[in-house]
């Protein structure tokens, strides 16, 4: 089951999600999922991150978490920024910070380059049949210019390595 809020700025069109700035909100999608058996992990594409560094006020900035929906703490960790729970953080810079649980595509560290990019979040410490709240945030401070294309948010599972078989002719 998945429902979902969204606030500010918030253009949905097939599993393609678009957040641009609001002049008055940030603009957010917050999305209740249940895990489903099996699933290993929570993946997306991040499309396009157009973010913006501002003259009077804080760069503008992409933030993604996912908590418990019965206690609301981190269901996967955190980035650590600041008392943030966000498990993804994205600054205008392009300076990225993610939890031990999350990993994004091949060869992305400390600075990530243009999107497209996997993120790939483990959801080992997540039950199957437990419902988790995952939020989409663009955190937007100054002029109304900055932008956030998401796409494919899927559930995957890997399925266990078992040994061939072999049988007599």
């Amino acid at each position: 089951a998945t429902d979902s809020i969204s606030r500010g700025n918030v253009a949905i069109s097939g599993t393609r999600v678009t957040l641009t700035e609001h002049p008055d909100l940030q603009s957010g999608l917050l999305q209740t999922l249940v895990v489903p058996v099996g699933a290993r992990t929570l993946k997306f594409e991040l499309l396009r991150s157009d973010l913006h560094a501002n003259a009077l006020a804080a760069p503008d900035a992409f933030e993604v978490a996912l908590l418990r929906a019965d206690t609301g703490a981190p269901a996967a960790g955190s980035a650590g920024q600041g008392g943030s729970d966000a498990l993804f953080n994205l600054q205008a810079s392009r300076a990225v910070a993610y939890s031990s649980s999350t990993s994004l595509g091949q060869g992305v560290s400390g600075t990530l380059a243009d999107a497209p990019v996997t993120v790939t979040i483990d959801l080992a410490q997540v039950q199957a049949g437990e419902s988790i709240l995952l939020y989409f945030d663009l955190l937007g401070l100054g002029a109304l210019d900055s932008e956030v294309v998401i796409d494919g948010l899927r559930f995957e599972s890997i399925a266990e390595n078992v040994a061939p078989v072999v049988a007599a002719d």
